[in-house]
Parts: structure tokens; sequence; C-alpha cells
């Protein structure tokens, strides 16, 4: 029983279609057992390729975290300089100090916490002759230099994976001539 002509013109019985079943599905079979064998090395390379990566991940959003934080500080008292220049204290201020240390506080992005704003950001007025600090009544003075800076504000990382877990302290500073108060009245630099 004659069902396909091969090339030597020979048919193939019904026999021989059987036997080639027989072989292909020992191909097929001895396949997949070596497919499921490199299916277990493809899991092991995958975790030695993924364990380096996560942390290169956790790296990369570790230093992206630190320069926001850095950012968001030098934004606070850039801001609360370009506010103190004006001498115009905040509504319910006692003085332009602490309108100067409230826009700052505002601005940091929550970095410095309110209970701390005394002790980590610092105001002074400079002489413009000699830059040394001056006090008194006069302090905020127009012409007077104004500078305004954060320091010892302590930002943890997001994952210490691949770095300590210990907290970076990072400051900030700004600084400004005063302008001139308006009519010539000095506001209270409290």
């Amino acid at each position: 029983m004659a069902l396909i002509a091969t090339s030597t013109k020979e048919a193939l019985t019904l026999r021989n279609v059987v036997c080639l079943s027989a072989r292909l599905k020992n191909f097929f079979r001895r396949r997949s057992i070596s497919a499921c064998a490199e299916q277990g090395t493809e899991i092991v390379e995958f975790s030695l390729v993924l364990i380096p990566m996560l942390g290169l991940t956790f790296l990369i959003m570790n230093i992206g975290w630190v320069l926001f934080a850095k950012a968001s500080l030098q934004e606070a008292v850039r801001e609360g300089v370009r506010y103190g220049v004006t001498g115009a204290p905040l509504n319910g201020q006692p003085g332009l100090t602490s309108s100067i240390r409230q826009v700052v506080l505002q601005y940091s992005a929550g970095f410095i916490p309110a209970g701390r704003a005394q002790t980590e950001i610092s105001i002074q007025y400079l002489s413009p002759s000699t830059l040394q600090p001056v006090t008194g009544a006069g302090s905020c003075a127009g012409g007077n230099i104004l500078q305004v800076s954060i320091s010892g504000t302590a930002v943890s990382p997001l994952s210490a994976l691949l770095i300590s877990p210990s907290a970076l302290n990072l400051g900030a500073i700004s600084s400004d001539v005063m302008e001139s108060s308006p009519n010539g009245i000095v506001p209270s630099c409290q």
C-alpha cells in the first residue's frame, strides 16, 4: 500500500509512517527534556542578573533622592532670601527674621521639621563693607546683606541596599543685598 513516493521511488508503507512517527516523538521528547533543563539554568541566570540590577536601581533612586533634597533646601534658602530682601514681614509674624524662617520652612519640601526650624535655619544680617554680622534694631535695614543658611538637615536614604543606612547631613546657603525699606521705615528684625 503506497502512500507517498520518495526520491528513490519507494513508497512509504503504513509501517514506515508509524516508525517515522515514533522517531519524531522520541526526537521531540528528548528535545523537551533538554528544554526543561535549560529552563532551570535560565532561572539561575535571571537571579544572578536581577540582584545587581535591583541594587543599581536602588542606588540610582537614592542618589536622585539626595539630589532632590539638596535642590529643595537650596530652593528654600533662595526663596527665603528673595522674600527677606523686600523687608516686608508676614502677617502674624513678629518680625522679618521669623517671616524669613517661615518662608524657608514652607519651601523646604518637608525636609526641615517645624520643631527644628530654630536650630537648622540661620538668618544673619551682614555689614556690606566688613561682612561682619550686624545686630540690633537697624540690622535688617536696606543696604545690609541678608544671609540665610540651613545646616545639619538629616536626609535618610530610601533603601540601604548597597549604601550605609545612616542619614546624610545636608546644608545650603544664600545671600543678597537688602532693598531699602518703603518710606524709610525699617521693619522689626525679630
